[in-house]
């Protein structure tokens, strides 16, 4: 992986509000995670109210070694007023992609759900 100072992705981030958006495709937000990492993707809610209100959510952003622009205001936001077009990568889309696509191992990866209806729910979808 190529990084810059900040250990984000060199080149491939656009920093908006103060978080470092990945602004790239699935299969490359994939790579750039091969060796681990946090990845994080922000649901516009969650942006407009949590990121102000809540110093750990702004922290866990902040730190994650990839963030997604799951955000489609957030994508025409940046597309009207900002310098460049900001790739929108659904949440759900990445997760379908990530799991078609790399050799991840259930054993050695770390999930965190909601709740534990949750939680049962994605593990059989994920099964």
């Amino acid at each position: 992986m190529n990084d810059n100072s900040d250990g984000k992705p060199a080149g491939k981030g656009r920093r908006i509000l103060g978080i470092t958006f990945f602004n790239g495709g699935c299969l490359e937000a994939i790579q750039n995670l091969e060796c681990g990492g946090l990845l994080t993707a922000p649901s516009g809610p969650g942006l407009a109210s949590d990121l102000f209100r809540c110093n750990e959510y702004r922290k866990a952003l902040e730190q994650s070694d990839l963030v997604l622009a799951d955000s489609g205001f957030l994508c025409l936001w940046e597309r009207i007023f900002g310098q460049t077009k900001l790739e929108r990568i659904s949440g759900l889309n990445f997760l379908q992609v990530f799991l078609e696509n790399s050799n991840w191992k259930a054993e050695s990866s770390f999930w965190v759900m909601p709740d534990e209806k949750q939680s049962r729910k994605n593990t059989s979808w994920i099964g």
